[in-house]
């Protein structure tokens, strides 16, 4: 692949760990603690907001969440030892602006125009902030349990039930619909996914990210299994922070590390290591 600036859509809902993860790989690239398939080529012009967030990932101090209103497009001047040097330009955008696109159908004019150039697209997940979906068989036991299953739907009016609200959709309907939009809006016949399940430390179960994306959300599983050949995808569990800052054993343990860096933990099927930047060498090698 030559030298080009490439595009990768970093996508998820809010609180699914975008900016912790944009935080890590900071760090990784520019303090060279750790070996990586990425290394930074030349220093972004403004990195405020880079060490910003840095510096709270270091201080174990909670990652401020992107704000609503505002669009970051961040510039990274990378080298990898596959496909040479690439310029990749990743937008930090509030998850707020994700979920508008399943509760409202809208999407800015700035992040459409990004995703028309996207070449591949990095899909944030949290195991803790899934909304699972209910199955109508039990859906109907409870609303005969409590009467208001009988009569006209319209005259259930006022009796209980709750006005639909699309942000309560379970998770996999919304992240399916996401990337369909984002698809719909590129130019690129091949865009590959990676999927980014954070906080992968609080996954208990000994499985891999696959696995776990299979049975946890079966249909978002399904839709990239099916379109794999036109859009790969692969599987990574990633625990940018290093596990649970709220308790206070923990958060000692991380900060007494040596090297921020070894914090970090990077799994797929194979392997696991702190190297972040391997769901965007493998979005690089997979790219057109």
């Amino acid at each position: 692949m030559p030298e080009a600036t490439r595009q990768i859509m970093m996508a998820g809902m809010p609180n699914t760990g975008k900016t912790s993860f944009l935080a890590a790989l900071w760090q990784v690239l520019e303090s060279s603690e750790l070996s990586s398939g990425l290394t930074l080529h030349a220093q972004p012009p403004d990195r405020t907001y880079l060490n910003e967030i840095r510096s709270r990932w270091e201080s174990c101090t909670p990652v401020v969440r992107t704000s609503a209103s505002v669009e970051r497009y961040i510039t990274l001047e990378l080298r990898a030892a596959s496909t040479g040097r690439a310029d990749l330009v990743i937008p930090d955008v509030s998850g707020e602006a994700f979920r508008e696109m399943w509760c409202k159908r809208t999407v800015t004019k700035r992040l459409s125009d990004f995703a028309q150039g996207s070449h591949g697209t990095l899909l944030f997940i949290h195991p803790r902030e899934l909304v699972m979906p209910a199955r109508v068989d039990q859906a109907e036991r409870v609303l005969a349990a409590t009467g208001l299953a009988e009569g006209r739907a319209g005259e259930s009016q006022g009796r209980g039930i709750p006005t639909f609200a699309p942000e309560k959709s379970c998770s996999a309907t919304q992240l399916v619909y996401v990337l369909q939009s984002l698809r719909r809006h590129t130019s690129r016949a091949k865009v590959p996914t990676a999927v980014v399940v954070s906080a992968w430390d609080l996954v208990s179960a000994v499985t891999t990210p696959d696995d776990w994306l299979r049975r946890a959300l079966p249909l978002l599983h399904q839709f990239l299994d099916a379109n794999r050949h036109e859009h790969p995808f692969m599987v990574y569990g990633i625990s940018a922070l290093g596990g649970d800052i709220e308790n206070t054993t923990r958060r000692a343990e991380l900060l007494a590390l040596t090297k921020a860096s070894d914090r970090i933990r990077v799994v797929d099927g194979a392997t696991s290591n702190g190297d972040i930047t391997r769901p965007l060498t493998w979005l690089l090698d997979s790219m057109e």
